[in-house]
């Protein structure tokens, strides 16, 4: 038995970085695991990885972009109605590009505005 079997978690940013591990760690310890993503293919890929396992775990991917609140709320309504409820979230989103490895005062306005978006 898992630490977390009957437990559902809603991850968002789960299809590449921490979020993915995130992901396969919680699944790993007998969760349901809902991965949203604005990238569905990789978001899909994590879920196919997580139910392909022996251990019969649950994943299900959904595109969400963490910008628009009725993408959130889809996805978690669908997360919800999937599994039967959402135990807790893990807030994994996030976005980066090259220039934020600039100076401050060099990143031009609308890529921080991007960056400050996914944080509101």
């Amino acid at each position: 038995m898992g630490q977390l079997d009957q437990k559902v978690a809603l991850l968002s940013g789960g299809a590449s970085g921490i979020g993915r591990a995130t992901a396969i760690l919680l699944a790993q310890e007998g969760a349901a695991v809902a991965i949203g993503d604005v990238d569905l293919p990789r978001a899909q890929a994590i879920a196919d990885e997580i139910t392909a396992t022996a251990t019969g775990a649950q994943a299900l991917a959904a595109h969400c972009d963490v910008r628009h609140e009725e993408s959130i709320a889809a996805f978690v309504d669908l997360a919800a109605a999937t599994f039967g409820g959402i135990d807790f979230l893990d807030h994994n989103a996030a976005w980066s590009h090259p220039l934020l490895d600039t100076d401050a005062t060099d990143i031009d306005l609308g890529i921080w505005h991007r960056v400050l978006s996914l944080g509101s």
